[in-house]
């Protein structure tokens, strides 16, 4: 049962107060009904929020989370989130999180980290690295890239790829004022994207 996991759990790393401790976690995780049950009838949010309740059941001073809230439904994300700041904000535990979901992220992190394909790209907090992701690029292919073009480009900022131009935007209302400017120059626009 879920109950006979955390006290083996508890058992082995000699947890003080177990049966207490047992029914923290088991309510932190809304999983207290769960108790008695079989892990192998356990739906699979209920086993991820079992599984947390069992990583969470020493007090870890560090503890490694991958995707901790995916499969799950809406609610009960919202639930595990609530408890992993609670265990960090109580008991000061550092927790690594690696995840996709930017809810995740964004409501559990002090600090993030993109990777790509095991490099670093970018660390910062949430707010600073958001302000970098909200970021467009805008793409215009034009039939042949005369100097008022590129001149336009540089000015803007932007890279140019052959016949492609690729500007960032930051407020939507600038991709109107770029357009306009591109259609005072002398070139043909093949395609636009954003």
């Amino acid at each position: 049962t879920v109950e006979e996991n955390l006290r083996v759990f508890a058992k082995i790393y000699d947890v003080e107060n177990r049966k207490e401790k047992i029914n923290h976690v088991l309510e932190l995780f809304e999983i207290s009904d769960l108790r008695g049950k079989k892990i192998y009838h356990l739906s699979a949010g209920q086993k991820t929020r079992a599984n947390l309740a069992k990583s969470f059941i020493n007090q870890p001073e560090i503890l490694l989370l991958d995707e901790a809230t995916a499969g799950l439904d809406p609610h009960i994300a919202d639930v595990t989130r609530k408890a992993i700041r609670q265990i960090n904000e109580e008991h000061d535990t550092t927790i690594i999180i690696t995840s996709h979901d930017m809810e995740d992220i964004d409501s559990l992190s002090d600090r993030m980290m993109f990777l790509h394909q095991g490099k670093i790209l970018r660390t910062g907090t949430p707010r600073e690295l958001k302000k970098d992701i909200h970021i467009k690029v805008l793409e215009v292919t034009v039939d042949e890239v005369n100097d008022d073009f590129r001149g336009l480009i540089d000015h803007l900022d932007g890279e140019l790829d052959g016949s492609t131009a690729r500007v960032k935007i930051e407020q939507e209302e600038h991709i109107i004022e770029i357009l306009d400017s591109i259609s005072e120059i002398d070139v043909t626009v093949i395609d636009i994207c954003l």
